[in-house]
Order: C-alpha cells, then structure tokens, then sequence
C-alpha cells in the first residue's frame, strides 16, 4: 500500500500540472454557492471471488473537518449502497452493519481500533476473512501516520475475526499478498476488458486454470447459458420442477445452469429436441432468442432499471437469413441497445459470438452502457435520495484516472473539473468515487458527470451523466 500511496502522489502530481483544483462558486437562484473545502481518501472494499481476493478502492470527497481516519474505517462498516454492490452482484465481503467504532487512536504509528461486540457476528469463509481483515487494514494504513492496526473487540485484543486469520497482533500491509482488483491479464488491453470486469467482479464469468480469460474465443451454448442464468440470478429448482430434458446434459457441466434456465422458461424442449449440443458454438441469432427471455427476467427482477430503447425501425440487408423463431428477438434486442449490425447493413445471423462480445451483451442487459468507461452504478433509472453518491466503474485510462464534477442542470458548477484514480499501471482499471451529501447542497438539481481527457488537444469523450435530483 505504501507504493501505491507513491504511485498515487506522482499520478497527483502530473495531473496538477494539467487540471488545477480551486475553489467553486456557484450561483443558484441568484444565491452564491460555495462548495465547503474537501478532503479524501480511501476505503477499500473487500472482494472474495473465484479468481481471486482483492481490494477494491473507493475514494471518498467529505468536508475537510473531521477524524478522516475513523470515518474510513466507518464507511468500510456501511457498505456499498445496494445500487452499487446488490444491483451489480458484486462480491464483497461484508462487515456487520451494527458494529460500532467504539474507539481509535493512533500512537508511535500503531492505529488501535476498539469495534463493538456486533462485529463477532461476521459470516465469512476464509477467504472473505482475509479480505475483510486487509480491507481494514489498507484503509487505515493509507494514512501517513499510520503503519500497523491493532483490533480490539469489547476492549480486548482480537484472536480473530471470524476463526481464519489471526489478528492477536498488530498488522500492516508489508508481506501480504492482496492486490487491488485487476482484471485477467489477456483482458486487460482488449477492448471488451472492461465487460469482462464488471463480470469478474460479480462472479458470472472467471478465468481458466491459468488465469486467462481467452476473450476472442467462440463462445460455447453451454458457456452463454451460463452467463444469463448467473447474470439473472435465476433460483435454484428441484428436479421435480425441472427434470433434465436433453440426453447430452446429464453428466455435463452445465446441467445445474440448464435446469436453471428450464425452469425459469428461458427455453422448452421443443427448441432443441432431444439433444441441447452444450459445446456447440452459439450464433448470434439464437444468443438474442435468449437474451430477450433472460432480459425480461432480469427486467422484473429490477424495476428501478430503465432501458431506453435506441434503434427502431432497424431492417438489415440479410434480414431473410434470420430464423422466423429468432427475428422478433433479434429485432427486440438490436432496439434494447443489447447487439447491433454491421457497418455493411448486415447482422450475419449464422456468425458465432467471442466470449468478450457475449460479455458487452451482458452488461448492455444490465443497463451498463459507454465505450472507455463503463460504469456499474449507478444505473440507468438511479433515483438520488439527498445521500452521499457513488459511482463505481472501469475505464482505459492510464491508472484507472477519470475526471468528474458535478454541476447543476441550469450549467452552475457545484464541484468543479476534479478526478480520482484508483488502481495503476495501463489497460482497463477499477475507479470509485464517493461524494458526501454536505458537498452538494445545491439547492437545485444536479448532476454528475465522469469523462475523459484527450491529452493532446483537452477535449473530453466518453462522458457519462448520473442525474441527481431529490
């Protein structure tokens, strides 16, 4: 951590030669607005995945009054909101939410933490228990005065948070082997990377035994089937309700996820016959057959998501070539912004699909739309209710940076051009951001905007608006 903190302040510094933070006013309503003066930092967020264990940083924008230090470790405690972490699937490990900090004070650079009884009601396996021990500890440590954490529980030292890690003695990030999330390595510079992401972030897709995720490989039946039933969160039904209906599935590894599908009417033995050819390759007509029924699944699942449809009227050149059972889904989906044609006027029904491209489906179905940053939420739909703002997502920039501010819908900037930056090295990266509510009493509607910055000639691209009005 203290070489990321290094990395951070030479990114910082470049960046200040370029973009120069000042003070804001704002007029609203004839009113000046001044935002109050802003500090930040870090909490990271603990992540226990098939790929892997990570931090995943946030940073937070609070008014600079304060113990920054206990209000980390307090943020670390509430969470990511559900428009962020329960919309998305995220995996984090989570610390109970009644836990208090009942103490914390800093001395000859140990940082000793007193937490409440309720933190013992943690319920995680080991790997979540590392994860949310380093969350703790990468939180507090990112603080230059403070190298080592000890935990308290009920004023006495902690043997352990949940029977995994031992925590008897003061800890510090020097010697483990946590890293800040990063994406699969052969994802990390392709351009369906960042997909590819916000999917390993949630568990629905994972790398191979040696930790590639091979995006320009055809995509199998099996494997897309797969990727809807984890993307919708479709339940778990008994054989009664869903007896295996096809002779090749049975001692497949996809069984589990076809029953799934099955029973949730994704599709019916009729399309398919006696054999459902799991391994076979999947074409682009039958991937939107079913992602439309896995779209309007997820669709009643999650009300406040809104999809606006950005094509109608779409008539291809090869129209003919799609199926009759599959047109009015291809139509369907091209309209929903989930898949679209081909520079020629063609959408090549009979074309097979690469796992990176089944991925930038998938996200479309979420709602998660962009070209160099993707954001996981908030969400199309996403209603502010006057606290703290979230966002969290990926981008190509180099280290992860994104600028944002915010300003109000009449064009008054409330939080002027700023940025955050939260992982490093090139290729697609994580960033988070948390804006304090006492940071945009306005008095107006709002809205938040994260960009990009073209180096050469200042121009901005792949902007991204989260509106924010109470």
């Amino acid at each position: 951590m203290r070489d990321g903190r290094f990395s951070r302040m030479v990114v910082s510094a470049v960046l200040a030669l370029v973009f120069v933070a000042a003070p804001v006013f704002s007029a609203c309503d004839g009113i000046a607005y001044s935002a109050p003066d802003m500090s930040r930092f870090f909490v990271y967020f603990p992540l226990s995945l098939e790929s892997g264990v990570y931090l995943l940083p946030v940073e937070y924008m609070v008014p600079s009054t304060g113990n920054h230090a206990k209000e980390a470790i307090e943020a670390l405690i509430a969470g990511l909101p559900d428009y962020i972490a329960e919309s998305s699937g995220m995996m984090v490990a989570k610390l109970p939410k009644q836990t208090k900090v009942l103490g914390l004070k800093v001395e000859n650079g140990v940082c000793t933490v007193a937490f409440s009884d309720d933190i013992r009601s943690v319920s995680v396996g080991a790997a979540g228990e590392i994860a949310l021990v380093y969350a703790m500890v990468g939180t507090l440590c990112q603080f230059p005065e403070i190298d080592l954490v000890k935990i308290l529980i009920d004023g006495q030292p902690a043997e352990t948070l949940a029977g995994h890690v031992d925590t008897s003695q003061p800890l510090g990030m020097d010697g483990n082997d946590i890293e800040r999330f990063v994406t699969l390595p052969d994802a990390l510079q392709h351009w369906g990377g960042g997909a590819i992401s916000i999917l390993q972030i949630s568990d629905i897709v994972g790398g191979y035994p040696d930790n590639t995720f091979r995006p320009d490989r055809t995509l199998t039946r099996a494997e897309f089937v797969k990727m809807l039933v984890e993307t919708a969160k479709l339940p778990y039904p008994n054989e009664a309700q869903a007896p295996v209906a096809f002779d090749d599935v049975a001692e497949h590894w996809c069984r589990s996820y076809v029953q799934r599908a099955f029973a949730a009417g994704m599709f019916s033995p009729e399309d398919y016959g006696k054999t459902f050819n799991p391994d076979q390759a999947l074409s682009r007509e039958e991937a939107c057959y079913l992602l439309l029924k896995a779209s309007d699944i997820y669709l009643a699942d999650h009300p406040e998501l809104v999809i606006e449809p950005n094509q109608a009227g779409t008539k291809f050149e090869d129209e003919a070539d799609i199926q009759a059972k599959y047109l009015d889904a291809v139509r369907e989906c091209v309209k929903r912004g989930f898949i679209q044609g081909y520079p020629d006027g063609t959408f090549r029904p009979k074309a097979t699909l690469t796992r990176a491209e089944a991925c930038a489906i998938l996200t479309r179905m979420q709602g998660i739309h962009g070209d160099r940053v993707l954001l996981l939420g908030p969400k199309p739909g996403f209603k502010w209710d006057g606290s703290n703002v979230f966002a969290v997502g990926f981008t190509t920039a180099f280290e992860g940076n994104v600028n944002w501010r915010v300003r109000t819908v009449s064009g008054a900037e409330v939080i002027g051009q700023d940025y955050t930056t939260s992982t490093y090295g090139m290729g697609w990266g994580a960033f988070g951001l948390c804006i304090d509510s006492r940071l945009l009493d306005a008095g107006e509607p709002m809205v938040l905007e994260i960009y990009l910055i073209d180096m050469e000639d200042g121009s901005e691209y792949s902007l991204v608006s989260v509106p924010l009005a109470k």
